[in-house]
């Protein structure tokens, strides 16, 4: 009886090991989860790494224990339906395969098919829908880096009942992508306006820059230009940092402000009435996550940087193609921003809107505290003025006395009654705020808190407030103006 009994238990480890290896095989959500398959790479962290579909059902296709790179689904051909595309590998020395797949009715699978890639690393790969090359021309671009870590660019379209590589480019250098946005009758649209590849000549200091653009009549990519680039070999900047994405990414890290804000702190001109809090401009470039922050004035722009490529204006610089935060499958990335060096300290940003250019520079203190600090002795000048102005005797039509001295000491006297005490004097975007603090009772004036106006060395009004947590409620209908008595 006790060998059955064993045997019986065997049995059900077995078939609960059985299941729970299918659990993880084929997983509810489509989301890999082997992340020990290739080191350094963070899948539970890449959004694209969600397959649409359970695990197991696109097994049958790419093969078991296949490493999905990236995924999306959209909609590439002219049919109806969706389709779902997977960049994969198949062990972690495999180069980058990328297959379409036909998304049926209850979620059937048909592969359509498959194309080989040159691209080996999982780093900085990006792939993406977009418009291509005329309206409502929705293709595949593929970029990442071989095994040599030389660029590659693939551009697929489905074209004449078929997906083909319209584009295919290497760039020891860099490649990067330029869109044109098109307006017609119907409305705007963004497509490609060239592709530039730069490559290392045989003399190390030269670079060729090629530009390629669309030619619809052949339906293929044509050189339309050739151009040498010289390296900046006297540049002021380390060259270490210029020819590396990461190096140069690291060294822009951080908050830069316009360049006329250096020379507002230089010659100390700053106008009080152009700057406040809320309206100070910068771009701040952030790692972990890679984030650009883009502040015009009173709002800010955030983008997350999907990719960092090295690109040539003028001077190397880096190109960052940006998503805004809201995840999108469609996986379409057109915006770009663009940071070049053309100094130690200063840097040429480009985008991401067309309209966005300007010089950038790092400051040795934050804009806002300057503003903050002048602001600060801009209301403490204000402010001893008015002290010096409340200087003397004041009477208002109910006979009552305020006598107020520079040392911030007042008497309010009415009939035989006298109240004294000191009085604080404080700026907000309300005006003067003054406080009186009694070192006795108050009953002359009920109030403590007022908004106190000037009339024009005549007197002033004090408009009785009440702090509310984060807002002052003013009592207007209670207000009490005093004016100067002569001689005093």
């Amino acid at each position: 009886m006790q060998k059955y009994i064993k045997f019986l238990l065997i049995i059900i480890i077995l078939i609960y090991s059985s299941c729970k290896k299918d659990s993880n095989s084929d997983s509810d959500d489509g989301v890999f989860n082997k992340n020990e398959e290739i080191e350094q790479y963070n899948f539970s962290e890449n959004p694209h790494n969600k397959l649409f579909l359970p695990y197991k059902k696109f097994e049958l296709f790419l093969g078991k224990d296949f490493i999905p790179i990236f995924s999306l689904k959209s909609n590439l051909d002219t049919d109806s339906g969706e389709e779902i595309v997977i960049a994969y590998k198949q062990n972690s020395t495999s180069k980058i395969n990328v297959v379409i797949f036909d998304l049926l009715q209850n979620d059937v699978l048909r592969k359509k098919i498959e194309f080989p890639t040159e691209i080996q690393h999982i780093e900085n790969f990006l792939m993406q829908t977009q418009n291509l090359f005329y309206k409502n021309n929705i293709g595949l671009t593929i970029e990442g880096k071989t095994i040599d870590n030389k660029n590659k660019l693939y551009i697929i379209s489905y074209l004449d009942d078929d997906f083909k590589i319209f584009g295919d480019f290497t760039g020891d250098y860099s490649i990067v992508i330029d869109y044109e946005e098109v307006d017609d009758e119907k409305g705007k649209y963004s497509k490609i306006k060239e592709v530039v590849v730069i490559n290392n000549d045989l003399n190390s200091n030269v670079q060729k820059k090629l530009t390629y653009i669309w030619e619809e009549v052949t339906k293929q990519f044509n050189l339309s230009k050739e151009e040498q680039i010289f390296s900046q070999q006297n540049s002021s900047i380390d060259q270490s940092i210029l020819y590396s994405e990461d190096k140069y990414f690291d060294y822009i890290k951080g908050i830069w402000y316009p360049e006329k804000y250096k020379t507002i702190m230089e010659k100390d001109n700053l106008d009080l009435q152009e700057f406040s809090d809320t309206n100070i401009r910068f771009i701040f470039f952030s790692q972990n996550p890679n984030e650009v922050q883009i502040k015009y004035g009173d709002y800010v722009d955030k983008y997350s940087i999907v990719k960092i490529v090295k690109l040539w204006n003028q001077k190397p610089g880096l190109r960052m193609v940006l998503k805004e935060f809201t995840y999108n499958t469609d996986a379409n990335y057109s915006r770009y921003v663009d940071a070049t060096l053309i100094e130690p300290n200063l840097l040429k940003v480009l985008g991401p809107q067309k309209f966005d250019e300007d010089n950038y520079v790092r400051l040795k203190k934050h804009f806002s505290d300057f503003v903050a600090e002048k602001k600060a002795d801009f209301d403490k000048k204000k402010i001893s003025g008015v002290i010096d102005y409340l200087n003397g005797k004041f009477k208002n039509k109910d006979e009552i006395i305020i006598n107020i001295n520079k040392n911030k000491e007042f008497s309010i006297f009415k009939q035989k009654n006298v109240e004294k005490g000191v009085y604080k004097l404080t700026m907000n975007k309300e005006g003067y705020i003054i406080s009186f603090l009694y070192n006795s009772q108050n009953t002359i004036i009920s109030n403590e808190n007022f908004i106190i106006k000037l009339d024009d060395n005549k007197g002033f009004t004090l408009i009785p407030i009440k702090f509310d947590y984060d807002k002052i409620t003013i009592q207007d209908l209670n207000s009490i103006k005093f004016e100067k008595i002569n001689g005093e």
